[in-house]
């Protein structure tokens, strides 16, 4: 077993999940305006360190995905958040996409950028210490969308990145997100969904990228957040384990999933159903979580700034987190 093939399963190694904390500086500045706080790199930070400082981190926690600034950043005490985390026993990954851009001539539909300069980036995060990356692909489902076009030219890219990231020996994240947006069906997600890993893995196949060494990040399949519908955990667990076992190789170590703005609690019961299932059918891969919202939300509002509420903060963290590796792991009397 390689390197990174065993980082790849450390990562996925139960009961712990990869937290998601990379917001690009105008998103997460977006979130502390929605609390009342204007968005600066010092109350980043602040928040931050918050989440990095959350007394037993470790036990939850396998990895987490920061963004550029964060990497650079350093804790009040002077030490490196990169090296914080180390010392935790938490492995530190880093987002290398740098964004979106419209496709030409599609309706409005996005392709992920950040492929330029690459392997530079990557040579300098391997000097802070970083260990992992993630990209992330967003896909519309509309009347029209995602097109043909639009998904092979995200799964190339993803691909590509992959590709690169296991070159200079980074295990990659591979994050095909079919967005909630829209009053879709179900059955809709799930088609779309299928299409889109099979490209994927398609394209990742062209690149020689290992599926050993690396980890997918995928939506669950769930209807619109306008839909009418509200799906129960066991149609969403049947379809979302349905549509990955026509799609995702064996080879594969594990899916993190997404929550792709669920509510906390809708994401752990999805979660949890989704591992019962699949111990069940015994699928090959571990499967567990890579959630942002749904474990920062609740806890950024109680803090809102005010560093009297650290902890109060910290604890809704510590709580979400347990309550998801507890549903990863199949254990619903402790949610």
């Amino acid at each position: 077993m390689t390197r990174l093939s065993e980082l790849a399963r450390f990562l996925v190694k139960q009961p712990k999940g990869i937290l998601a904390a990379d917001e690009s500086n105008p998103t997460m500045d977006n979130r502390l305006v929605s609390i009342g706080l204007e968005g600066t790199a010092a109350r980043r930070k602040a928040w931050r360190e918050l989440i990095f400082s959350t007394d037993g981190l470790s036990e939850y926690v396998s990895g987490i995905i920061m963004y550029d600034e964060t990497v650079r950043q350093e804790s009040q005490l002077g030490q490196s958040f990169v090296s914080m985390l180390t010392s935790f026993g938490i492995v530190p990954g880093v987002k290398v996409d740098t964004g979106t851009e419209h496709l030409p001539d599609s309706d409005g539909e996005f392709l992920t950028h950040g492929l330029d300069g690459l392997s530079k980036r990557l040579s300098e995060y391997k000097n802070f210490g970083i260990q992992f990356t993630k990209w992330r692909s967003v896909l519309n489902i509309g009347p029209n969308t995602p097109s043909d076009d639009c998904i092979r030219s995200n799964a190339k890219r993803l691909s590509k990145y992959a590709s690169i990231a296991q070159g200079e020996g980074f295990v990659p994240i591979v994050e095909p997100e079919v967005l909630m947006d829209g009053d879709h069906s179900l059955k809709k997600c799930y088609e779309v969904t299928d299409k889109v890993l099979n490209i994927v893995f398609s394209e990742l196949s062209k690149e020689n990228v290992k599926l050993n060494s690396m980890i997918l990040k995928p939506n669950m399949v769930l209807s619109g957040r306008l839909s009418d519908k509200e799906d129960s955990s066991e149609e969403v667990a049947v379809s979302t384990l349905e549509c990955l076992i026509q799609n995702v190789p064996k080879d594969v170590p594990g899916i993190a999933f997404l929550s792709g703005g669920q509510e906390d609690s809708q994401a752990t019961s999805n979660l949890l159903r989704i591992s019962r299932k699949s111990r069940e059918i015994s699928t090959p891969w571990e499967l567990t979580y890579s959630f942002g919202r749904a474990v920062l939300s609740s806890a950024l509002y109680t803090w809102n700034g005010n560093m009297n509420f650290v902890r109060n903060a910290q604890d809704i963290i510590i709580n979400r987190l347990r309550a998801n590796s507890n549903a990863r792991v199949n254990n619903p009397t402790k949610i």
